[in-house]
C-alpha cells in the first residue's frame, strides 16, 4: 500500500514538474487539434489532419509541427493571445496579421531557428527575445519599431537580422556581439 502512495506521489511530482519546466498544461492534443482549436474557436479533435497536404504548415513524423507561416498557408489568424505551444516548431511565420505586441507564448517556443513578423504593427520587442537562443534569422521588416532591444544581441546564433521599413533610430553599437551574422537588412 505504501509502495503505491510513493508511486502515485513521483507521478503527481513529475506532472507538477513538467509544468513548471515547460510552463504548459500536460494535455495530450495533438499540435494539429490546438492549431484547429486556435482558428475555430472550437474544443474538437483534429488528431494529425493539418499534417498531409497542407501548404505553409509542416510536420515531423511524430505529427508534431516544425513549421507554420500564416500567409503561405492562407490563414487569417485570430486574437494571438491564445496562440498554441508547439513543442518541437523551428520555424514560424506570422505576416500581415496586424499585431501591435508579441504574444508571451512565441518567448516559450525555444525551438525556433526561424521568426518571422514581418507586416504588422510591432512597436516594442520585448526583452524576452532572448530566451529564443537557437534562433537564426529574425525578421521584423514592415513594423512599427523604433528601438532595437539590447536583448537582440545576445542571440549568438543570428545569421540573418531584418529591420528593413520600420523606424529604427540608432544602431546600438552591442551589434557588433552578434559573430555569426551574415546578413542585415534595415531598407
Amino acid at each position: 500500500m505504501k509502495f503505491g502512495i510513493f508511486l502515485a506521489f513521483l507521478f503527481l511530482l513529475y506532472e507538477v514538474s513538467f509544468y513548471l519546466v515547460s510552463g504548459q498544461t500536460t494535455d495530450n492534443k495533438s499540435d494539429c487539434t490546438k492549431l484547429y482549436n486556435f482558428l475555430n474557436g472550437d474544443d474538437a479533435d483534429y488528431a494529425n489532419k493539418c499534417c498531409t497536404g497542407t501548404t505553409g504548415l509542416y510536420c515531423d513524423n511524430e505529427g508534431f509541427i516544425t513549421y507554420f507561416n500564416n500567409t503561405e498557408a492562407n490563414i487569417a489568424v485570430p486574437n494571438m493571445t491564445s496562440f498554441p505551444f508547439f513543442s518541437r516548431i523551428t520555424d514560424l511565420a506570422i505576416r500581415g496579421a496586424n499585431l501591435k505586441e508579441i504574444p508571451e507564448v512565441i518567448f516559450k517556443l525555444t525551438t525556433l531557428k526561424k521568426l518571422d513578423f514581418k507586416k504588422n504593427f510591432i512597436e516594442i520587442i520585448p526583452s524576452a527575445i532572448q530566451n529564443l537562443s537557437q534562433l537564426e534569422e529574425l525578421n521584423f521588416r514592415d513594423n512599427n519599431i523604433k528601438n532595437i532591444p539590447d536583448e537582440i544581441f545576445t542571440l549568438k546564433n543570428l545569421r540573418y537580422l531584418t529591420f528593413g521599413l520600420n523606424h529604427i533610430e540608432v544602431i546600438p553599437p552591442a551589434i557588433q556581439n552578434l559573430s555569426q551574422l551574415e546578413e542585415l537588412y534595415f531598407w
